[in-house]
């Protein structure tokens, strides 16, 4: 649950909570008065067998009925004026304040009613349910973050960058409006906007890896990569187990020409996380642009025994192979690629590559064979 609709549930717990003390000062005087009326006032009266020693009968003084009238009236009236006067009116006013405030209530419900449409992906029923929220309660932050994602589900591009604009300058301290914006503006491949709302969103929440991954991702694409390399190195400070943060780092630092840099970050992955074939591969291409083609086959094939998988790991490894002279593995290797990648249109140029070096490669073999 967001931060909006957080708050939003303490003021209706808050409201739930004032209505049920209400009520019990409403019900406690009906039921004391109740009680009092059903209650026998105490009465003098004469027993019909009352004499004293002489057999004279005991004259008691008055009759009862005389005594009955204060002594009811007593027993009645303090505790109807105590409540009347002064506790009911002010159950009454208490009582009145929470149904004023009931609304509050019934706009969250409709939030929630919206968010269990759009996650149905219902978009327009979602933005009715988000839309009556709002008239209710035109300040709702979460109202008008969830129709921004239902119209974004519309396709209403301006509508959407309205509502979540609104929502921000409802709760500007909040991270997560700011994100949502940011993450729309990605997605349209505004970057450079939303560049400005990630940075925005790391401020508010600085110790977010995840955020700061993602800002660095979108000043990537923005390219911006002096400043999602700033971002990364912060990230990797604060989580230095985040494998996504040293290998988006190292990705960095190869794109701006800091090779060591890149191989340094790579390592620091493979200490923590030695399964990962992509880094091997990555680490692999690092060392063929040093022309370490020892280095790289090593890492190639290390990828390969991970994930067999990693079809351009053949392609990497027999070209490898094949520039430090073992032309039998490198054979092999050129040959698997090719079986593996044949129906992927993708790799059509490798495995064109990969054919014409195995034509040379056989060559160069059976030259060697016939000397």
């Amino acid at each position: 649950m967001d931060t909006s609709l957080h708050h939003a549930w303490s003021l209706v717990r808050f409201e739930l909570g004032i209505a049920l003390v209400s009520l019990l000062l409403l019900v406690l005087p009906v039921i004391l008065r109740y009680s009092m009326k059903r209650r026998a006032p105490f009465r003098w009266s004469r027993p019909a067998d009352a004499f004293d020693i002489e057999g004279e009968p005991i004259e008691i003084e008055g009759n009862g009925e005389e005594d009955e009238a204060p002594i009811s009236s007593a027993a009645v009236s303090v505790p109807r004026t105590l409540w009347e006067a002064r506790v009911l009116p002010l159950a009454l006013l208490v009582c009145a304040g929470f149904w004023v405030g009931l609304p509050s209530l019934r706009a969250l419900l409709y939030v929630e009613k919206g968010n269990e449409w759009c996650s149905r992906q219902y978009a327009a029923k979602a933005a009715g349910f988000y839309r009556k929220s709002l008239r209710i309660a035109p300040d709702s932050a979460a109202a008008h973050r969830g129709l921004a994602v239902a119209l974004s589900y519309q396709g209403n591009v301006d509508e959407a960058i309205h509502q979540f604009r609104l929502s921000v300058g409802i709760e500007p301290d909040n991270a997560g409006f700011y994100e949502d914006l940011a993450q729309y503006y990605s997605g349209l491949g505004r970057f450079n906007e939303a560049a400005r709302f990630y940075i925005t969103a790391v401020e508010l929440n600085p110790g977010s890896t995840v955020l700061r991954i993602q800002t660095a991702n979108c000043l990537i694409s923005a390219g911006r990569v002096d400043e999602a390399t700033d971002q990364l190195r912060i990230a990797v400070t604060y989580d230095r187990g985040s494998m996504e943060a040293h290998f988006n780092l190292a990705n960095c630092l190869q794109v701006k020409g800091d090779i060591e840099g890149a191989i340094a970050e790579y390592q620091a992955v493979l200490q923590k996380y030695p399964g990962s074939a992509a880094v091997h591969n990555n680490l692999g291409s690092l060392y063929v642009t040093m022309n370490k083609r020892d280095k790289a086959a090593n890492e190639f094939s290390q990828a390969l025994q991970i994930d067999p998988s990693q079809t351009i790991s053949y392609f990497n490894l027999a070209k490898s192979l094949q520039a430090i002279g073992h032309r039998p593995q490198a054979m092999d290797n050129y040959s698997q690629f090719v079986i593996k990648a044949q129906t992927n249109t993708q790799l059509s140029t490798a495995v064109n590559e990969s054919r014409k070096q195995m034509r040379l490669l056989k060559a160069a073999i059976d030259r060697s064979a016939s000397s």
